[in-house]
C-alpha cells in the first residue's frame, strides 16, 4: 500500500511512486513466480496518463484493458470495502491523517489472505457475468 501525497497526483507521480516502485517489484516477483502476470487498473486519469503508458510498454508490464463506460469488477473494490468498514468500526477512531494512515496499515495487514483468494478467483464469474448482461449491472 501507498500514501499518494495530495500534491503529487499526475502520471507522472504515479510512475515514480507505484508504477515504478512497489507495485513493479510485486509484478515482477509475481511474474518470475508464476509466468503471466497482468495489472487491473480503473480508468483514473493518472492510469491512463502518457507516463504510465511509456512506462507500462518500455518495462512490459501486461496492464488489462479497460474501457470507458465499463462496470468495475475489480476485486480491489471489496477489498477497500471491507478496509473502510474496519476503520468505521474500530474504538478509537483516528482524528488526524497520520492517525487514519497508522490505522489503514494496521487493518490493512488484518485482512486475511483467503478473503483475497476467494476474490481472485471469482474473477472468472465476475467477467461471465458482465458479458451476460452486455456491460450492464452485476451482483459484483
Amino acid at each position: 500500500m501507498v500514501l499518494v501525497p495530495k500534491d503529487e497526483r499526475t502520471g507522472v507521480d504515479y510512475v515514480r511512486l507505484v508504477l515504478g516502485g512497489p507495485l513493479w517489484d510485486f509484478y515482477s516477483d509475481l511474474l518470475e513466480e508464476r509466468g503471466l502476470v497482468a495489472v487491473m487498473e480503473d480508468g483514473a486519469p493518472i492510469h491512463r496518463s502518457k507516463a504510465a503508458k511509456d512506462f507500462s510498454s518500455a518495462h512490459h508490464l501486461e496492464v488489462f484493458p479497460h474501457p470507458a463506460q465499463s462496470p468495475d469488477i475489480n476485486p480491489i473494490e471489496h477489498v477497500w470495502h471491507r478496509l473502510k468498514t474496519r476503520i468505521n468500526g474500530l474504538l478509537d477512531i483516528p482524528r488526524n491523517l497520520d492517525e487514519m494512515w497508522v490505522a489503514i496499515q494496521e487493518e490493512w495487514k488484518k485482512i486475511e489472505v483467503e478473503f483475497i483468494n476467494t476474490l481472485v478467483e471469482s474473477m472468472p464469474n465476475r467477467v461471465e457475468a458482465v458479458m451476460e448482461a452486455k456491460g450492464g449491472p452485476t451482483k459484483y
